[in-house]
């Protein structure tokens, strides 16, 4: 099979444990695009959080799907070429409960960070985006015009308790909510996923579903990874993405996309 479009997540994908990319995996990019093929980036991440890698960006030469299918952008982050926000209603709804619940939130809009919380809470997602915040104030002005994910991070049973409490008061159809990490909590619109994105990002560039490979490692990446003709999930990954996967590659820490590129994209088998 000849695959023309490969699709990868960032974190526990492409970065490392220590949010850097081998070169390994780098220089099997650069051949898998040498050889014709179009190389994507399916992340959580904001444009912004992906600055630090211009390794990367500078190399990729389509845009790129962030906020995990929230936004399709180029990857000079100057053109948004597909955006879906939550509703008003969905996005005060959870911004209410999470001030309920004492959970810090992040918001995105614009390509702007907003945080609700106090700065003593305020720690690994900041760390991670590196990228200026503004602490939020009155919700509602935001949220009318237009917030693309709420992110709510904490402990791992701090997450999984919240996600308990949520699943039996959460009012909004219009809204989804998932695990990115055991320590992240995202909302967003009930529309969007990366699955749904990749398939918009697809028919654009004219690419069969059975033309795509998509590796990943976390409960975000389900929807690609079942989508595309071979989904596959990295060794690192969760329990049940490895489930719905076709194939299951090495580690993050051994260039695990590496792997992939070799054997479905080079070698052909």
């Amino acid at each position: 099979m000849k695959y023309k479009l490969l699709a990868l997540d960032m974190d526990g994908t492409v970065l490392t444990e220590g949010k850097k990319i081998n070169e390994k995996t780098l220089a099997a990019i650069r051949q898998a695009m040498e050889l014709g093929v179009i190389v994507t980036i399916a992340t959580g991440r904001s444009w912004q959080a992906l600055e630090q890698y211009p390794e990367l960006l500078e190399l990729i030469e389509c845009p790129i799907i962030v906020y995990n299918g929230g936004m399709v952008i180029s990857t000079d982050g100057k053109d948004i070429l597909f955006q879906q926000c939550l509703s008003a209603e969905a996005a005060l709804e959870v911004i209410g409960y999470g001030r309920e619940y004492g959970a810090i939130q992040y918001l995105w809009s614009d390509e702007k960070l907003y945080v609700d919380g106090t700065l003593a809470q305020i720690g690994r997602y900041i760390e991670e985006v590196g990228t200026k915040y503004t602490m939020l104030e009155d919700p509602e002005p935001l949220a009318k015009h237009g917030i693309t994910k709420v992110l709510w991070s904490g402990e791992p049973h701090e997450i999984a308790a919240y996600q308990e409490k949520l699943r039996g008061v959460i009012q909004a159809k219009d809204m989804h909510f998932f695990t990115s990490s055991p320590w992240y909590l995202e909302f967003m619109d009930h529309r969007t996923s990366k699955g749904t994105t990749l398939a918009r990002f697809a028919e654009h560039f004219e690419i069969k579903a059975e033309e795509i490979i998509a590796v990943g490692d976390g409960m975000n990446d389900v929807t690609m990874v079942e989508y595309a003709g071979l989904g596959i999930a990295m060794a690192n990954g969760a329990e049940p993405l490895k489930a719905v996967a076709d194939f299951i590659t090495g580690t993050n820490e051994e260039d695990g996309v590496a792997q992939v590129i070799e054997r479905f994209i080079v070698s052909g088998s």
